[in-house]
């Protein structure tokens, strides 16, 4: 059950599957137009994503405020898995500014709050799971 890991009881757990599964069905039944939206919102988050990295590479933001601005390469992975058509261009652009983060990054500790780790399974999204060095001038 994948949201038992985030349930405080059995109750709290079949309530949380009852709601993903009213999800899952929404986002099937409106599958193109998810897509279609998720293709809009991704460009914009990796521009965020970007910009930050960008940030961090000429040293005018600091690794203190990586667990808040990792939240739009959370989010542009989870619009990426809405998108069922090949998206080439996103997918190269998220693959180089992976590239980019991980010249960066120091594997470490899952740098959200620990009781929601289980949501986010180290190897899909490895990025959550330490930080960024200072940038070196």
């Amino acid at each position: 059950m994948r949201t038992q890991v985030l349930a405080s009881s059995p109750e709290d757990a079949a309530r949380l599957e009852a709601a993903a599964e009213a999800i899952d069905e929404i986002l099937s039944r409106w599958a193109v137009a998810t897509e279609r939206k998720a293709l809009a919102e991704l460009p914009h988050r990796l521009n965020l994503w970007q910009a930050y990295l960008e940030e961090l590479h000429e040293g005018t933001s600091g690794p203190g405020g990586y667990a808040q601005q990792v939240r739009n390469r959370v989010i542009a992975e989870r619009l990426r898995s809405l998108v069922r058509t090949d998206a080439p261009a996103h997918l190269q652009r998220l693959q180089a500014l992976d590239q980019q983060l991980r010249a960066a990054f120091e594997p470490g500790e899952f740098v959200w709050e620990p009781g929601l780790a289980p949501a986010y399974p180290q190897p899909e999204f490895w990025f959550l799971y330490g930080g960024v060095r200072p940038a070196s001038r």
